[in-house]
């Protein structure tokens, strides 16, 4: 069988609708939530009670001064991670609420 040149795969497909529609950030959004606790450690899990894209920027908010505070100190090696989780340098900043 012989690939024509218009074919592409499912997941391509998948990219460009994503990419069309503008759900790439809402997407990426769902991403990070569902793994938050994998993503970020129990401890700051749990003290998370919002996250949220907006402009490239993940907000997150925390119940606890001491987890904003640890939060603050992990802001880069956080960005690092998400982005390689997510395959790609989606995340330019992070703001602690």
């Amino acid at each position: 069988m012989v690939a024509r040149k218009d074919e592409v795969t499912l997941k391509e497909a998948i990219n460009k609708f994503i990419e069309h529609y503008n759900l790439r950030i809402k997407f990426d959004e769902r991403r990070i939530t569902e793994h938050w606790q994998e993503i970020a450690g129990e401890l700051i899990y749990r003290h998370t009670t919002n996250l949220f894209i907006k402009e490239n920027v993940l907000f997150i908010e925390v119940n606890s001064s001491v987890v904003k505070q640890e939060l603050i100190f992990l802001k880069a090696r956080l960005k690092t991670v998400i982005n390689r989780f997510l395959g790609q340098e989606i995340i330019k900043d992070i703001k602690i609420l």
